[in-house]
């Protein structure tokens, strides 16, 4: 039974600045199995987000081909491609990235009232995982009103919240300090395996990759395996 779940091949992405033609990824082949944690460390403009984003349907790339769950994403249109992140995928940034008018509730539970799901459904769904992640007490908070620590724990669950497949995090702690990153990081990696999904996670943080399946870097824009 192929356990393959992502699977870049032969992915190639470059950018115009200016009268130049950047190349940023260069024939990467790269792939995830069910279940498995990924961790991507690389220096600052190697490429790291341009490359969750091309894992994640966000961007496409030049030439290659990005399978997710057999599909090749690359075949689809805006709209197929976002029902697919929909189902398959979770994400997770270094910036939040709530609505500031929505309360935690209402930001974790939109993932599923995007995908039809009831109202009664969707904020029964949000609200158990919020709690799940120990914001019992800030479910009618609104960002504004949550520490950095509390906001990042929202966005796990919403990341978290339609059970996806795989979960893409760029950079997740990056943005809280030592001691919250630490608390941060240890929540994914929890609720990840709890879940069954596999994650791939960008981070600058080598301490924090070791707990990973298999640690990448991404140089030349290519994957090495560490």
């Amino acid at each position: 039974m192929n356990n393959t779940l992502l699977t870049a091949n032969n992915i190639k992405k470059s950018f115009n600045e200016g009268p130049l033609n950047v190349g940023v990824l260069k024939g990467l082949e790269f792939s995830v199995n069910k279940n498995e944690t990924i961790a991507i460390i690389g220096s600052s403009g190697s490429g790291k987000s341009t490359l969750l984003h091309l894992l994640g349907g966000l961007d496409v790339p030049d030439s290659g081909n990005i399978l997710i769950n057999n599909q090749n994403i690359n075949k689809l249109n805006d709209t197929e491609r976002g029902v697919l992140r929909n189902k398959y995928l979770g994400f997770i940034y270094q910036f939040h990235h709530l609505l500031p008018e929505f309360t935690a509730v209402e930001n974790v539970a939109l993932p599923l009232l995007i995908r039809r799901d009831s109202r009664v459904t969707a904020e029964k769904k949000a609200k158990e995982l919020l709690c799940s992640v120990g914001l019992s007490e800030r479910l009618q908070h609104k960002p504004g009103e949550l520490s950095g620590g509390e906001r990042q724990r929202t966005a796990i669950a919403r990341a978290l919240v339609t059970n996806p497949k795989c979960i893409l995090a760029d950079e997740p702690t990056g943005n809280l300090d030592e001691k919250s990153a630490h608390e941060v990081f240890e929540l994914i990696i929890s609720l990840n395996k709890n879940l069954g999904s596999s994650l791939i996670m960008v981070t600058h943080n080598l301490e924090l990759s070791k707990q990973a399946d298999r640690v990448f870097e991404l140089k030349e824009g290519k994957l090495y395996d560490l």
